[in-house]
Formats: structure tokens, sequence, C-alpha cells
């Protein structure tokens, strides 16, 4: 069996061939579909969470690097002039 993975953030690429003597048996491999796909939520709720920070990260990040006038109207949720 060949597999491919790529990571997305740094476009990465790793390849792998696996040469099994021993074949898995059905129950073997529901348990491993079982545990990706379990997994796979966790994942992505992993990855929204950082996606959050990064964007309140980037946030942050913008508004002290903002001339100091405009900072007070680049708050979300903030009346401009306060």
């Amino acid at each position: 069996m060949n597999v491919t993975a790529l990571d997305k953030g740094t476009q990465k690429k790793q390849h792998i061939s696996i040469h099994a003597k021993n074949k898995l048996s059905k129950e073997e491999v529901e348990k491993f579909i079982q545990d990706a796909e379990k997994f796979a939520a966790e994942d992505k709720k992993k990855r929204a969470d950082i996606e959050a920070k990064n964007e309140a990260d980037a946030v942050v990040y913008s508004t002290e690097k903002a001339p100091q006038g405009l900072r007070r109207q680049s708050v979300p949720g903030r009346p401009h002039g306060h």
C-alpha cells in the first residue's frame, strides 16, 4: 500500500510504502476506520479553535500597529470616539 500525506499549512508532502506480511482482520480494519473518524471530529474542533485564536491574534496585532486615532475606530462593538 502506498500512502501520501500533505501538510496543508507548509505544503510538505510525505510518502510511505507499506508491505505487510500479515493482513488485518475485518474487525481490525473497522476499528481503525472508527478511530480515524473519531479523531477527525476532534481534529476539526481543534483546528476551528486554533483558527479562531489566530484571527483574534491578527485583530490584536493590527490594532496595536494602527495609529492612535484609528485604534478607537477599530474596536468592534464599541462606539466611535470612545
